[in-house]
């Protein structure tokens, strides 16, 4: 359901969604990498949806043809799509989560990281969830219980609490461990600044990782849809009182069922749909 809430952060121009989403679905998105990232041209496109908050997120009608079948997904689209889910999560008044944008890695590199995990308040969060493209590939880190990492240095945290990464690939590659190493530098730098300790170092001590069992998908162009899924499957299991990390990473098949993941991209295009659907005026 679609808070009002939420339609008051957006903008929307359902007309061009409907023809974005209704387009030929071989229609491929230009391509390129912009300051790093993974986008498609906007130049001389129609603007589509615009989410108005502390980050701004426009989409425009060529983002949305990511959606169409065997099209991948770009920033944009990931992002907003990680904002709905944190608007859902924030209607419930759960506010142990938050999503860091597609375009984190390359704050990183242009030493910009601090400003986003600042905002963010990642060390008061329980889970930090971050979804990663890496040459065109798309995959899923979790930073969990990482509001115990101060008290997990002192060895004040109770057993099974200790922050650690979760590591998600749909293709399963071989981990990439500069990602992590990255993320890891990060953390560690806006740590050591929250508790004025600059020579801390988060290592695979400190935050280790662990990768999830998923199931593999079965082309090289729905690694997107995939993340989505994943991250929703996380979240629906990770509110409940009686969530487990061992117990779920044991049945993380079962709870990333591979038949629910082929329906993604469709339910992903009705939600823009349905979300058009909320401004479009009577005829």
């Amino acid at each position: 359901m679609i808070s009002k809430r939420l339609l008051s952060k957006i903008e929307c121009y359902p007309d061009v969604v409907e023809a974005a989403l209704q387009a030929s679905p071989t229609r491929q998105p230009q391509r390129q990498r912009v300051d790093g990232r993974n986008q498609t041209s906007e130049i001389g496109q129609r603007l589509a949806i615009r989410y108005n908050n502390v980050d701004c997120i426009t989409l425009y009608e060529e983002h949305l043809t990511c959606l169409l079948h065997d099209n991948w997904l770009n920033d944009e689209v990931v992002d907003f799509f990680m904002v709905l889910l944190l608007e859902l999560l924030n209607d419930y008044k759960n506010y142990d989560f938050c999503f860091l944008p597609a375009s984190f890695l390359e704050s990183i590199k242009r030493d910009r990281d601090h400003y986003v995990l600042r905002r963010l308040n990642v060390f008061e969060k329980k889970f930090v969830i971050i979804p990663v493209c890496h040459n065109y590939h798309w995959t899923l880190v979790i930073l969990c219980y990482m509001n115990n990492m101060a008290a997990a240095l002192n060895g004040r945290v109770e057993a099974g609490c200790s922050p650690f990464m979760l590591y998600v690939d749909s293709l399963h590659w071989s981990i990439n461990k500069r990602i992590l190493q990255e993320l890891r530098h990060s953390f560690s730098r806006e740590l050591g600044i929250r508790l004025n300790m600059p020579d801390i170092k988060l290592g695979d001590d400190e935050l280790p990782y662990k990768i999830v069992r998923v199931p593999k998908q079965k082309n090289l162009s729905d690694c997107g849809v995939y993340l989505l899924h994943y991250t929703e499957c996380f979240i629906r299991y990770a509110v409940q009182e009686s969530f487990s990390v061992p117990e779920f990473l044991d049945h993380s098949l079962k709870v990333f069922e591979l038949s629910s993941g082929v329906a993604k991209r469709e339910n992903l295009k009705n939600t823009i749909l349905v979300l058009a659907r909320h401004f479009k005026r009577p005829a």
